[in-house]
């Protein structure tokens, strides 16, 4: 209690400051972000778009925009600020910025849209780094999920099993998924068996035996 109240004095005190020091960015940045932390989100919303009339090329306004404009259901407004994103990194490669979470956010929102085969091509385009992109297995599961969703259950199998995993945990991620997909589809015989296979590969995976 103490500290959210320190930051709610702090955050009183750089709007002071704002006031009559508009032109500093910097107080206005900590200030935006502080106010997301607060969970002021119209607050952050304004000073986030007094940032970027400031400075419109700059791409980590337009993201944090873009995730404001998601977070208060803005489905429309959040579409064009990811989109905005995600060419502005693309005409400035040397910003060396990770388009996953845009890739993302866009699947998210065709999905709100009802747009399966959408969301499947945002999520076909996030890519893995050296095998160690944590982010992607997720992304791989949820294509199949939606494969299955669109009443293509054999193919989310396969896919599935074709997604290369770099170590023991994220095979038996991959496994979990596909039992999943079956419990789901009311295939319990079939789910077991997957898993007693799994179990014959790997004996002592607690996950698999739990």
């Amino acid at each position: 209690v103490a500290q959210a109240s320190k930051k709610i004095d702090a955050a009183k005190a750089m709007g002071l400051f704002l006031e009559s020091n508009s032109n500093a960015r910097d107080v206005r940045l900590a200030y935006a972000s502080m106010l997301i932390e607060l969970k002021q989100l119209d607050k952050a919303r304004h000073e986030f778009e007094h940032l970027l009339r400031d400075k419109p090329d700059d791409a980590s306004t337009i993201y944090t925009l873009g995730a404001l404009a998601m977070d208060a259901n803005q489905y429309k407004v959040a579409e064009k600020y990811f989109l905005t994103y995600l060419a502005k990194i693309e005409g400035n490669p040397a910003e060396e910025r990770d388009p996953t979470s845009a890739f993302v956010n866009l699947a998210q929102i065709a999905l709100e849209h009802k747009n399966n085969q959408a969301a499947m091509d945002w999520l076909a385009k996030v890519e893995p780094y050296d095998g160690k992109n944590t982010v992607w297995l997720n992304v791989q599961i949820r294509r199949a999920q939606l494969l299955a969703l669109d009443g293509k259950l054999p193919e989310a199998r396969q896919f599935l099993r074709d997604v290369k995993a770099n170590n023991e945990t994220e095979q038996v991620q991959l496994i979990q998924a596909e039992t999943q997909l079956l419990r789901g589809a009311r295939q319990a015989q079939e789910a077991m068996s997957v898993m007693e296979n799994a179990i014959k590969l790997f004996p002592n995976n607690a996950d698999l035996l739990y």
